[in-house]
């Protein structure tokens, strides 16, 4: 799963990876956000920079064939436009892997 830092995803151990990060690390690497994670939820998910299209698009070509969704959280921030089209691009090259993002994108700008 690939998530955005910063984003608030549950009280799970996935959804408690790089929300927060006093030192980030070198993306993709996540990184718990409290004491009580275990280290094999870190290698479930790869982290990206919220709205950082360059960084983003890399991490997806680098590991598309591990990623099975990408989870954004849409009410702390607001997508881009150049994001949204980024997700319009990439569904295209990877399927199914942005289709929650691309709906959410479409509601949004209606």
């Amino acid at each position: 799963m690939l998530k955005f830092e910063g984003g608030w995803h549950g009280g799970h151990d996935l959804g408690q990876l790089s929300g927060a990060p006093a030192e980030p690390p070198p993306f993709p690497e996540a990184v718990p956000d409290c004491d009580g994670i275990p280290r094999s939820a870190r290698h479930d998910v790869l982290v990206a920079p919220f709205n950082d299209l360059e960084t983003t698009a890399a991490i997806i070509e680098r590991h598309h064939s591990e990623l099975a969704a990408v989870i954004v959280e849409p009410l702390q921030r607001a997508l881009t436009p150049e994001a949204a089209r980024m997700g319009h691009e990439r569904a295209k090259v990877y399927g199914e892997l942005w289709s929650a993002l691309l709906k959410l994108e479409q509601e949004e700008t209606k």
